[in-house]
């Protein structure tokens, strides 16, 4: 069934993008971003559990020491798991340092759920495609917004929230708008503990299917 609604000017000039796509201004005059409607949860703007951090580049070009190297296709689709470890000592193209940031979300066709938790001690670089995101722990854990970030409800918004031709790209500035439901600490924990049980299987079968694939590479 079509969405029928109405916008005016007024309500596009208060967006950042201010574009006139249906699905855009969907999401924000009709949902208000908020994708959780239901949720037992009270919800929270996504930029209220952000850190503010200007993140390192290094540029291309030889590199003092060995680094990690974490690219869009080295992480799975949905499933937050990292399926390479690739070590590199130069670069063709600039990459952010990850090790700053406690999140990873690509902003290229970002429906695909390719993000995944940084890991501090990794020495990681990886493709400017990815926005990084620093929290406040004692608000939300990693793992929990994580999850949150790809389930179907999030994932089909920012499907509608991307822009341009060849290549779409979701902005930063609507991303860190969408609203999103906030337990407290010790029920985030309980949440990433039965995820992480549900999907234990299906993590090692994902793994070992890729495994599989380099056989024949």
């Amino acid at each position: 069934m079509p969405r029928i609604f109405k916008t005016t000017f007024s309500s596009i000039g208060k967006t950042p993008a201010m574009r006139f796509g249906a699905n855009y201004r969907f999401l924000y005059d009709i949902c208000g971003l908020d994708l959780f409607k239901s949720s037992k949860y009270p919800r929270i703007k996504l930029y209220k559990l952000l850190i503010k951090k200007n993140y390192a580049k290094l540029p291309k070009g030889e590199l003092i020491s060995r680094k990690r190297i974490i690219d869009l296709n080295d992480v799975s689709q949905g499933t937050r798991l990292l399926l390479s470890e690739r070590f590199v000592t130069s670069i063709d193209s600039d990459k952010w340092i990850l090790d700053d940031s406690d999140i990873s979300i690509s902003k290229m066709e970002p429906e695909n759920g390719k993000a995944f938790v940084n890991a501090g001690s990794m020495n990681a670089i990886g493709s400017t495609e990815w926005i990084q995101l620093s929290l406040d722990k004692n608000v939300v854990l990693p793992e929990y917004l994580l999850f949150v970030l790809l389930t179907e409800n999030v994932l089909s918004a920012l499907a509608d929230l991307k822009f341009g031709k060849a290549q779409q790209r979701m902005s930063y500035d609507d991303f860190i708008n969408i609203e999103i439901p906030l337990p407290g600490l010790t029920e985030q924990a309980m949440i990433i503990e039965e995820i992480k049980n549900r999907h234990k299987d299906y993590s090692k079968l994902i793994l070992k299917v890729k495994k599989e694939d380099e056989i024949i590479a």
